[in-house]
């Protein structure tokens, strides 16, 4: 950072000339050197904060990269469970299929087998 150069003498001086009184132009001066000492950024400090910010952007973007790819990561895992549910589902299905069918043909077969028997008594 950097200081302005006010030369106070030099602002007393204009400001008499335009008619106003020392004590004023005093103060005013005082004032405005207060303000004009404390630091302003340079040319070299604002390329510097804009490097910074570069480089801040650079970790940015890596770190969103990171992210979107632990989405995808997240989005094929729920995809497989999804799917291993799917299958799962699809089994339970099946097997539920396959009891009431075996359930079906031994009530057939024990149907069949009363009729046979009171057909053969």
């Amino acid at each position: 950072m950097a200081a302005i150069t006010f030369d106070t003498r030099k602002a007393v001086r204009n400001l008499k000339a335009v008619g106003f009184e020392e004590p004023q132009a005093d103060a005013i001066v005082d004032t405005l050197g207060d303000a004009f000492t404390d630091t302003v950024a340079t040319k070299a400090d604002i390329a510097e904060v804009k490097a910074d910010i570069a480089e801040v952007k650079v970790g940015v973007k890596a770190d969103i990269a990171e992210v979107k790819a632990d989405i995808v990561g997240v989005k094929a895992e729920l995809k497989a469970m999804a799917t291993q549910a799917d299958v799962a589902g699809l089994k339970a299905y099946m097997l539920k299929v396959a009891v009431a069918a075996a359930v079906g043909i031994i009530l057939a077969n024990a149907t069949m087998t009363l009729a046979l028997i009171r057909f053969l008594s």
